[in-house]
This record gives structure tokens, C-alpha cells and sequence, in this order.
């Protein structure tokens, strides 16, 4: 399906795969603002983010399946319409339900995005320029990572929240007509395969349980019987996927894979990487807007360094990975995650820009050094006509990361602010703690304490102080685990590709 101007649909298709990017780091800015208008409690604030998270780590095998059997042109067009539509609807959003199925919807087009962006590009670039252009797609979309913090905060203080939105539609109508204009219309073929029906929908409900269970368990109660219907429903879905996988003739999820040691240990990595991006993201401009108490722009600069880091150490990354191998790089970034999650946990309410801006930083660094080089270790530890599935379940382990590693940070640092606030007022106060922001919060201590303002004020800083630490603790552990296991299960091999049996 080579075409002659390939630069072209190389700027439509990126230009889309960019504002997925975007808008997966362009939400964090506006959360404070979103929490405002709608005083929304923490837990409907983090299906903000959780469900965008769920609904791509859920359905990017799939999605990729799909343009495996259907054509990845014709599935990256759906995406982009997907897109472009719950683009509005969360612009228009009345209420945070209404934005929060929107995100849904993003993040299911954003799954669509990312599967068959690649694809496309090796498939109208002729051999010897496919791994030049993949390598543009690649840096757009570290681009679109880095720079959304900055353009959040940009759109939030000059023109609302809702514009983080807005800014897509004619962004998507740009790349539409690129695409539209150099893409060549797919040839008709055969359906190649079919889909793997159980294993999408069952791996769909596990993550969706998940969430629910660790959103929903400090205020249920873990021993509720809501709770324990969960975790039943859990272990029933997780048993019938793994025999579902065993028994399909072309899995969702290649599940023996996961045997391969090599690919295993990037497992580890990425699905550790995504736990620690998914709850940092989360936390950061809540402490900078909340306790820093800075604007929406002031919190997109103090993000930059994390977001720009990415970008700008992967060119880096691919030199030393090339001479030194994956691993030493690989735990490298769980070092550097490992200390930004430590020095975060000794922050301050009166914390000095310079120590937020270098810990932010190490948390860029770190995720540039995981990111790539677990992708290139895990493919190049599998035959060749296994890397699609290598890729795809790697994307899925990484984003189920995230899903799981949001829902049991917030349920911790919300169970540790309770804990603080209550002294044994954890009935009366389980539902005043999910009032809305800090401010709304101390108003409603105050007047239910019968304490003074300054004095509950004190109180609830304290307690986020003392949450944000406990959440930065966990994601410490988490990566020194990781480094650990690392250490002893993954090899220094070589970048020769393997042909060691999934």
C-alpha cells in the first residue's frame, strides 16, 4: 500500500496519535479546576482518570486485533470519529458522570490510536524508511506527552478547562484531511482471523472490578459484603479468562508468553512504570494546586520537567541501549523513579520550587529510561512472528498497571487523610472527607468540629501532607521491588533478537 506522499499521512496519522498523547497528560492540570465546578469528591475525580487508563489498557489488544482482521485503516478512521466525539461531549460535560463516560470513550479511541498508528505508517513507507518514519511517529508522540502539561495549563487560565477539550475538533478535522488526502483506500481482502470475543469482554470486567473494588473498598468497608462480591466476581472473571486464552485458537492475550523470562522481566518494568505515572500524575497538581496553591499555568510549568524529560532523554536512551543493553538502563529509571517517589514523600507545605522541579525531573528521567527499553527488550526477546502479540500484551500489562496502581494509591492516601481527620470520628466524617477540595473540606470540619478555621486549616494540610507521603512510599517500594526482581530475573543479553520459544 505504498503511496507517493507518504510525509504526508505520516503528519495526518501523528498528528492524531499526538493528541492521544495530549490528552493523556493534558487532564491533570485541569483536575483541580474540574473538582471546583463540579464539587466533585476525590473518588468521582479519579474515574477523571482512571477510566480513560481502564478503557485503554482493556481494549488495545483488542483494538489491535481488530485492525488485524479488519484493516488497520478503516479502524484508525472509526478511532479518530470515536475521538473527535467524546472530544465534545466531555467539552459540553454538564456533570462529571456525563465527563467521565466521555473519557471512557477516549480512552477506547485513543486504544484504537495507538494500535494501528504504527501499522499504518509501516505499511505506506517502503521498507528502508519504515524504521525512520516509525521513529518520527515515536518522538510526536513523546512530543504530544510533554507538551500537554504546559498547553493544559495555557487553555485552563486563559480560556477554561473545557477548551483542553474543545482544542481537539479542529485538530482532528486537520489530521482527517491529511489522511483523507495521502492514504490510499484499503484493498478489499479476507477477514484475516476473527476476535477473540470472551477473552475482550472477561479481561474488561477483571480491570472494571478492580477499580471498582479499590475505588469503593475504604468506604465500604474491605470485609463488606459489596467487597467480597467483587473480589468473588474477580477470581470468577480472572479463572474463566485464563481458561478462555488456554482454549481460543487466536487468544486476546497470548498468555504463554509471559514464560519467556526476558519478556517477563519487561513485564515487571512497564507494569511497574505505569502504576508509578498513573497515581504521580494523579497526586502532583492536586499538591501544587491545593497546598502550593498555584494557577492552572504555573502547574503546567512545574509538570513540564516530567513530561519533557521523556522526550528529551529517548534519543539518548536508544544510544546507550544499543551499547550497553536493556537492563542497566532499564534499572537505571527504577532507581530514578525510586528517588523521585522519596524525595515527593518529603514534601512540604512550604516545599522550595527548586527540590519540586528536581523531583519532578528525576520522575521524567526515570520514565524515559523504562519506557523504551523495556519495549525493545521484550520484543527482542521473542521470535519475529510473535512480536505483535509481544507488543500488544505489553501495552495491556503496562496500562493495567496504571488502572490498578491509581485505584490502590488513591484508596491509601484517601483510608490515610480519613484516619487523620477522624480520631475516631470515621463514620461521621467517611462522607465529609468526599466533599470536594481542601478548601470545601476545611469548611465542613470546621463546622462539624466546632473547631476555628486556621485551626481545621492546619489539620487537613497536615493529613494531605501525611497521605501524599504514604502514596509516595508505596510507589517507592513498588520500584525497589521491581529493581530487586529485576536484578536477579533479567538478563544482559544481547540486542540479537531470541528465538527462545513464549
Amino acid at each position: 500500500m505504498l503511496n507517493k506522499n507518504p510525509n504526508l499521512a505520516l503528519f495526518g496519522v501523528g498528528l492524531a496519535s499526538f493528541l492521544g498523547c495530549v490528552d493523556f497528560t493534558i487532564v491533570n492540570t485541569a483536575l483541580p479546576d474540574i473538582q471546583t465546578e463540579f464539587s466533585s469528591s476525590l473518588s468521582s475525580l479519579q474515574w477523571v482518570m482512571n477510566i480513560f487508563v481502564i478503557a485503554l489498557s482493556s481494549m488495545m489488544v483488542m483494538m489491535g486485533r481488530l485492525g488485524d482482521i479488519y484493516s488497520h485503516e478503516k479502524v484508525f478512521y472509526a478511532g479518530v470519529v470515536v475521538f473527535g466525539l467524546s472530544s465534545v461531549a466531555a467539552a459540553i460535560a454538564p456533570n462529571i458522570d456525563v465527563l467521565i463516560v466521555a473519557r471512557l470513550l477516549q480512552g477506547v479511541a485513543c486504544a484504537i490510536l495507538f494500535t494501528n498508528s504504527g501499522a499504518i505508517i509501516s505499511h505506506i513507507f517502503p521498507a528502508h524508511k519504515q524504521g525512520h518514519a516509525l521513529g518520527i511517529l515515536f518522538g510526536i508522540n513523546g512530543l504530544g506527552l510533554a507538551i500537554g502539561p504546559f498547553l493544559g495549563g495555557l487553555l485552563v487560565s486563559y480560556m477554561g478547562w473545557r477548551w483542553i477539550f474543545f482544542i481537539n475538533i479542529p485538530i482532528i478535522a486537520l489530521s482527517v484531511l491529511a489522511c483523507l488526502a495521502s492514504i490510499p483506500a484499503p484493498e478489499h481482502q479476507e477477514k484475516k482471523g476473527r476476535l477473540d470475543i470472551p477473552g475482550a469482554i472477561l479481561v474488561t470486567l477483571i480491570l472494571g472490578c478492580l477499580s471498582i473494588l479499590f475505588t469503593q473498598g475504604p468506604t465500604w468497608g474491605w470485609l463488606s459484603s459489596n467487597s467480597l462480591a467483587l473480589s468473588a466476581a474477580i477470581a470468577l472473571f480472572t479463572f474463566g479468562f485464563v481458561y478462555a486464552e488456554r482454549k481460543a485458537t487466536e487468544p486476546i492475550a497470548n498468555l504463554s508468553i509471559l514464560r519467556n523470562s526476558q519478556f517477563s522481566s519487561s513485564a515487571i518494568a512497564s507494569f511497574t512504570l505505569g502504576a508509578f505515572y498513573s497515581l504521580a500524575f494523579f497526586l502532583m497538581p492536586l499538591y501544587l494546586a491545593n497546598i502550593q496553591h498555584l494557577p492552572a499555568l504555573n502547574i503546567g510549568f512545574m509538570l513540564l520537567p516530567t513530561t519533557a524529560g521523556v522526550a528529551i532523554i529517548s534519543p539518548f536512551v536508544g544510544k546507550a541501549v544499543d551499547q550497553f543493553g536493556c537492563k542497566p538502563i532499564i534499572m537505571l529509571g527504577l532507581l530514578l523513579l525510586a528517588i523521585s517517589a522519596i524525595l515527593q514523600s518529603q514534601f512540604t507545605a512550604s516545599e522550595t520550587t527548586p527540590f519540586i522541579l528536581l523531583s519532578f525531573l528525576c520522575m521524567g528521567i526515570g520514565w524515559g529510561c523504562v519506557l523504551s527499553p523495556s519495549m525493545t527488550a521484550a520484543v527482542t526477546s521473542v521470535p519475529q512472528h510473535y512480536t505483535g502479540a509481544a507488543i500488544g500484551n505489553l501495552g495491556t500489562i503496562q496500562n493495567t498497571g496504571a488502572s490498578i496502581g491509581l485505584a490502590i494509591g488513591v484508596a491509601l492516601f484517601n483510608s490515610q487523610l480519613l484516619e487523620h481527620l477522624s480520631s475516631g470520628r470515621e463514620n461521621e466524617l467517611a462522607s465529609t472527607l468526599h466533599t470536594g477540595d481542601l478548601e470545601q473540606l476545611t469548611q465542613a470540619l470546621a463546622s462539624q468540629l466546632s473547631l476555628g478555621i486556621n485551626e481545621v486549616s492546619h489539620l487537613v494540610i497536615d493529613g494531605f501532607m501525611a497521605s501524599y507521603s504514604s502514596a509516595m512510599l508505596l510507589l517507592a517500594a513498588l520500584c525497589s521491588l521491581s529493581w530487586l526482581t529485576l536484578l536477579f530475573k533479567m538478563k544482559s543479553a544481547s540486542m540479537s533478537r531470541s528465538e527462545e520459544k513464549p
